[in-house]
Order: C-alpha cells, then sequence, then structure tokens
C-alpha cells in the first residue's frame, strides 16, 4: 500500500493550552492502526558509505564531510542518539536493507532509477520500518547523474564552492530525514526546511527546531532534560512520503512515492 504524508510546519503556535515546537516528525502507521512518530529503536545508528564521488573530488574527504554531519547530530544535547561509521559499503543497489543508514553517490539514471524520484531532485532517501514505526534501515542516495543522461548534472563540493551543492549541508538535511525527521516549511533556517542553494553551507548548522526535533524523538533518559513539547498535530498527517525540494534555490518538491507497511521515500 502506498501512503503520501503532507508535511506543514508551524512555529510558535499553541494548541489546546499546550505550547508546541515548531517542527515536524514523520507519522506512520502501525499494527494498531494508530500512527506514530517514525524513529530508530537504538541508541547507537550505524552508517556506512559507499566511497566513490564523483570524479573531481576525494573519497576522503567525501567521507569527511559525510561524517561532519552525523557529528551535527550526534552533538545535539539532551538527546540520546548517537553515531558509528561501519566500513565502507561498495554497492550501489537502492535501496539497502539491514539495521543501518546506506549512503551513496547516484552516477547513473539506472542507480537513481529505484528511488522513483525524478531526476531534477538533490538527493533521494528512503526507510523501512516495522509495524511498531521504528526505523530499520535507511538510505540516501546523492545526486550526481551527468547531464549527458537527462540530469541537471548537479556539482557537489565539501567547501561551499559556488556553483555546486555543499555534501555536508546536504547530508545533514537527508540525516534528520531518516532520523524521522518532517519537512518545516515555516522555518528557512531549519535543516528541514526544503530548500536547498548551491554555493551555500548554511544547513551545516542544525536550528533550534531541529534539535527539539530530535529531543522529541530520541529524548535523553532520567528526566534530567526539559521535553521541548510535541510538534504541532497540523504539521503531519498519518502514512509514510517524502519531503521535497530541488534544485538551486530549492523549488518546494513533491511528496516522496516510496510505500508498503513499512516504507517511506522522500526526495530533497
Amino acid at each position: 500500500m502506498n501512503r503520501l504524508v503532507s508535511a506543514l510546519a508551524f512555529a510558535g503556535t499553541m494548541h489546546a493550552g499546550v505550547a508546541l515546537a515548531g517542527y515536524c516528525t514523520t507519522p506512520v502507521p502501525t499494527a494498531t492502526g494508530m500512527p506514530i512518530d517514525a524513529a530508530w529503536s537504538m541508541n547507537n545508528v550505524h552508517y556506512a558509505v559507499n566511497p566513490t564521488p564523483p570524479a573531481d573530488l576525494d573519497a576522503m574527504r567525501v567521507k569527511t564531510a559525510i561524517k561532519a554531519a552525523f557529528d551535527a547530530w550526534d552533538a545535539v544535547d539532551c538527546s540520546n542518539l548517537t553515531f558509528t561509521a561501519d566500513p565502507d559499503v561498495m554497492t550501489t543497489v537502492f535501496p539497502q536493507t539491514g539495521m543501518f543508514i546506506h549512503i551513496q553517490f547516484a552516477h547513473s539514471a539506472a542507480t537513481w532509477s529505484p528511488s522513483m524520484q525524478m531526476m531534477d531532485r538533490v538527493a533521494a532517501r528512503y526507510f523501512s520500518y516495522d509495524t511498531n514505526g521504528k526505523i530499520t534501515s535507511a538510505n540516501i542516495m546523492l545526486n550526481a547523474i551527468p547531464a549527458a543522461e537527462g540530469a541537471p548534472g548537479y556539482h557537489w563540493s565539501d567547501t561551499g564552492a559556488m556553483g555546486a551543492f555543499d555534501i555536508q549541508s546536504v547530508m545533514t538535511a537527508q540525516i534528520g530525514g531518516v532520523l524521522g525527521l518532517g519537512r518545516n516549511d515555516m522555518n528557512m533556517m531549519s535543516v528541514m526546511y526544503p530548500s536547498y542553494a548551491t554555493g551555500s553551507t548554511a544547513k551545516r548548522t542544525l536550528a533550534d527546531d531541529d534539535k527539539n526535533a530530535l529531543r522529541h524523538l530520541y529524548p535523553m533518559p532520567g528526566g534530567a532534560c526539559v521535553d521541548p513539547g510535541p510538534p504541532d498535530p497540523m504539521c503531519t498527517t498519518t502514512g509514510t512520503g517524502g519531503m521535497g525540494g530541488a534544485g538551486t534555490g530549492g523549488a518546494a518538491g513533491s511528496a516522496g512515492s516510496a510505500g508498503g507497511a513499512g516504507s517511506s521515500g522522500g526526495t530533497a
């Protein structure tokens, strides 16, 4: 069964007398029929990279940029989520299964095709979840398809170079999506705002909305931290789907079109 998530964000609103945080989550259906925010069941999430970047980039520097993106989420206080880098994975099959996040570049339309997303998307992401709403595997794919194959021919950089998408910035947003965060349309400072611009490193830095979303999904046990409050209930609808944003300047994209009893797809 295919379902779509329509994600809207309303910052700083009030509902039924309760302060609501300005972030979105990704509710998914469960065995009981009641939606629940998708999230990993473990506190330490592993990831693996296919270290085959575009020809003009150094693989080690690309991996460093990806690690820095994970470090941004790892550094959020009052969240108990951490990350571990696994050995490289050379496969280009999308999506991969297993209890980890698989990351790769798509260098051809054939590699990109299983994402079921248009080739103007900067990136695609996908995660599977069980009947309790717990994420069981995730995939992120960055669009490096050459223009000769009908794609925009996006360029990538680890330095924020003009005319190229910044790997760390895009990855920071994509990681948020596979951790269970939803699209944030109202806060342009949020990494989950569905827009990217070439030459920009702005999304390397998490906004308070992003941090609060992580604190909500992965709270520190023991009651030592203040709960940031629930996301606005008007922010999401039940189902699976994705967040949009494409091209330089990041026009809003369409909902993702992966589906099934346990999968969620999206673009950016």
